[in-house]
């Protein structure tokens, strides 16, 4: 009898929190958890909630790296009043994210970008995110 306690007090507690999630994602006007992180709407309603969101209450992962054609690409997960996904185009790779390119993103899984700039660039085809700078990249 204990152990079906049990596992049912873990069972409302999985989804309390999954539900939590999604229900905090949705309050903010859109949801990216259920989204194409690839599509433009996708992408412009990020764009247009990063703009306004408190940056203090967001935090910036590093998920993956792909080279397209020569092209570096930085698969980024954000975190806090939201749970989202983006790919940022990347220029001028310096510093520890020219160093992370070296290596083709092994071993960096979940750093943190520190205060970390984009640029959010649309035109008549597509539009994408531009990687400005960070401060620093926490691993």
């Amino acid at each position: 009898m204990k152990k079906i306690k049990n596992i049912a007090l873990i069972a409302s507690f999985i989804i309390a929190v999954s539900c939590g999630k999604t229900e905090k994602t949705k309050k903010k006007g859109y949801d990216f958890e259920n989204e194409d992180p690839k599509s433009e709407i996708y992408k412009e309603n990020l764009a247009n909630y990063i703009k306004t969101a408190n940056k203090d209450g967001l935090a910036f992962y590093f998920d993956g790296y792909t080279n397209k054609d020569g092209q570096h690409y930085v698969d980024v997960t954000i975190e806090g009043d939201i749970n989202a996904k983006t790919i940022m185009k990347v220029n001028k790779p310096e510093g520890e994210l020219a160093d992370i390119i070296k290596v083709e993103g092994k071993s960096y899984h979940g750093a943190e970008f520190k205060n970390l700039q984009l640029d959010f660039v649309k035109d008549s085809l597509k539009s994408e995110f531009i990687y400005i700078s960070s401060d620093d990249i926490v691993d």
